[in-house]
């Protein structure tokens, strides 16, 4: 999966010697790119990077995403005793929509301006068919920060 900033923005920390340098609000998008995975238990997180207007990753779906209707995160998570699924689901849209609302919440906390969107509407995702396919997609993600300046789009 690919997210992209509202308008490609730069706003998760720079690329210098083809490594990633995140800043604080590129640290919480991290943070809470792995939480979400751990709330929506059909999430397994994989690879994935966190660039300055991007981000790559790879998930497996599983079973069920499971969220407290009318929240983002249910009020006992991290505490080891909630379990049961309120609500299921087969797409990946929960996960991306609880991500990003959450996300966008925080990053508005972090000084950013209320008004500004973090994200661009929507996202990319492709399935990955077999073990050469997720190789190759594995590797395209570790090595983004080193064809960070050659690809006009990013850059």
């Amino acid at each position: 999966m690919t997210i992209c900033t509202h308008e490609k923005r730069h706003l998760f920390g720079n690329i210098e010697d083809g490594r990633v340098n995140l800043n604080e609000l590129g640290k919480m998008v991290d943070s809470r790119l792995k939480i979400s995975a751990e709330i929506c238990r059909e999430i397994e997180l994989d690879e994935r990077i966190i660039m300055p207007n991007h981000i790559h990753f790879i998930i497996w779906i599983a079973g069920a995403c499971a969220t407290r209707p009318g929240s983002d995160y249910p009020s006992n998570f991290g505490q080891g005793a909630w379990h049961a699924p309120l609500r299921q689901s087969k797409s990946i849209a929960p996960f991306v929509g609880l991500f990003k609302s959450k996300t966008t919440s925080i990053s508005r906390k972090m000084s950013l301006d209320d008004t500004a969107k973090l994200w661009q509407r929507n996202y990319h995702e492709r399935v990955i068919r077999d073990e050469r396919e997720l190789y190759e997609t594995r590797k395209y993600i570790l090595d983004n920060p080193l064809k960070w300046g050659m690809d006009p789009e990013y850059a």
